[in-house]
């Protein structure tokens, strides 16, 4: 790793059958998606199983939501939140930072921790969704994590 601000990070986003809409995930994912984007960094979007996450159908119902409006209308956002890659195709090695965005029970589920581990194990940044203070922004967080980590 370099002392810059790492270029990939993984959101893992809860399963299909998880809501997320009372712990306020879809309007962080939507401006964590941006301020990521915007640092030029890659994200990569990825779920237990892949495929369709709940964050999708949770961010239709708050579309008054400028920042959530804005994803909604990105067609390549939409595909990636609709195309997550299954975690089991994730190589931790391909990335500096994970962004958890499943949360509680599914947590503890074994290719979770696993994923968790993996990442800690190799000094690399991991954080929760919830933990994330929009106004502080998260890349600065991830860059102080890396370094603290070397």
């Amino acid at each position: 790793m370099t002392d810059t601000v790492p270029s990939r990070v993984l959101l893992l986003l809860p399963d299909e059958d998880v809501s997320v809409v009372s712990a306020g995930s879809p309007l962080r994912l939507a401006s964590l998606y941006y301020e990521l984007k915007d640092a030029g960094l890659e994200i990569v979007l990825a779920s237990r199983s892949g495929g369709f996450s709940a964050v999708v159908g949770d961010m239709r119902r708050l579309l008054d939501n400028a920042v959530v409006a804005r994803l909604m209308a990105d067609a390549f956002a939409r595909d990636e939140l609709s195309e997550s890659i299954p975690l089991g195709r994730v190589y931790t090695e391909d990335f500096d930072t994970l962004i958890l965005f499943a949360e509680g029970a599914e947590l503890a589920h074994p290719e979770i921790a696993q994923a968790i581990s993996e990442f800690l194990d190799g000094g690399k940044a991991v954080i929760a969704s919830e933990t994330i203070n929009p106004a502080e922004g998260v890349v600065p967080r991830i860059h102080a994590m890396l370094s603290k980590a070397r």
